[in-house]
């Protein structure tokens, strides 16, 4: 385009921007947070970084408190005991509920 406008004895350059656009779904954006939130805790609970660098990766900030789990957990459990995971559910069987299926 710079060169079209060249040509035709105007000066100038021409520049286009245009609106990110994103790939990944909600889930897997999800996904990939809490694994780099987990890796901020590890890394944390391992001693590699201290609570205001980790706070500061994870949030932008530093600590506004005090930790309310000074000993840390790297890999929290659920409700149901079981440990999260960035996994996806490969089940052919699962899925949502349809009017047919009642």
């Amino acid at each position: 385009m710079t060169a079209m406008l060249n040509l035709g004895g105007k000066q100038g350059i021409v520049s286009f921007t245009a609106e990110e656009i994103e790939i990944r779904t909600e889930m897997e954006q999800a996904q990939f947070d809490q694994i780099r939130l987990m890796n901020i805790a590890m890394m944390c609970d391992q001693g590699w970084i201290d609570q205001e660098e980790a706070a500061m990766r994870a949030v932008g900030y530093a600590p506004v408190g005090e930790s309310i789990n000074p000993g840390g957990a790297a890999n929290p459990i659920n409700a149901d005991g079981g440990r999260p995971g960035g996994q996806t559910d490969t089940n052919p069987n699962a899925g949502g509920s349809d009017a047919a299926d009642s």
